[in-house]
């Protein structure tokens, strides 16, 4: 598998190049980032993914997708026209950095804390006031966030999936990440978290370099309207936002 994704990822690096449509297709990056959007061996699925395919077909629009550390992603799919990230997102900072296509679903930015460690906050006031350190990864939504809380301490994590354990590890008092992201992520490296503050209600989108067609970006919208009018888009919710339980016990 690591083989297939270096491949994948060396294609990617081909692909930034492209300036136009002309072979077709939108070029879509993402991390591994479920319920929202992940790679299941040669398959991408996900909430975003998933929803976002069925507007493309009705579109008319052809995607292929890569999946790589965020970070790398944010770099190489931010800047070349017709190159796209998924289950991005949509906050005022980024809003004229994007073309935007969404929302695929509703989410937030949540401080989670370890479900065994009492914890009341009624505002970010009480952080700061707390002295809590708050761990945040490098271009995730949360740190566009975070950036713009004065006083607030936070620590830098170079990998998202590294977040829970370092939480764990009492290496940060709060993990700040997707409301929706923070509880799969920690479930499945069996950490019991909970949500203890909403710092903020974002839009989960795609967002496509400055340069892409906007006609095409057009039609992905209306077609995206049109399943969430018709209910597609709140079937795909229900069917993907049950996140996964943790074990008793488990930290």
């Amino acid at each position: 598998m690591r083989g297939a994704r270096s491949i994948l990822q060396a294609w990617a690096l081909a692909l930034i190049s492209s300036t136009s449509l002309a072979d077709g297709a939108l070029h879509i990056a993402t991390d591994h980032n479920p319920p929202l959007a992940y790679a299941d061996g040669d398959n991408f699925s996900g909430l975003a993914i998933d929803l976002f395919n069925r507007a493309a077909a009705d579109a008319g629009v052809k995607v292929d997708y890569v999946e790589m550390p965020w970070p790398r992603a944010f770099q190489l799919f931010s800047s070349t026209p017709n190159n796209c990230l998924i289950a991005l997102g949509r906050t005022p900072e980024r809003e004229a950095q994007f073309l935007w296509v969404g929302p695929l679903a509703h989410g937030g930015v949540g401080l989670f804390a370890l479900a065994s460690r009492p914890m009341a906050l009624k505002t970010v006031d009480d952080v700061i006031a707390q002295n809590l350190v708050v761990g945040v990864a490098t271009n995730d939504v949360a740190q566009t966030v975070t950036k713009r809380i004065d006083g607030l301490r936070v620590a830098d994590v170079a990998i998202q999936n590294n977040a829970p354990r370092m939480l764990a590890k009492d290496r940060f008092d709060l993990w700040a990440t997707g409301a929706i992201l923070g509880r799969y992520r920690a479930a499945a490296q069996g950490v019991a978290v909970r949500e203890v503050l909403r710092l903020r209600n974002v839009d989960v989108s795609l967002g496509c370099a400055p340069g892409t067609d906007l006609a095409v970006i057009e039609r992905l919208q209306a077609a995206l309207d049109k399943l969430r009018a018709n209910g597609t888009a709140a079937r795909l919710e229900h069917t993907y936002l049950e996140p996964p339980a943790v074990a008793q016990g488990t930290r």
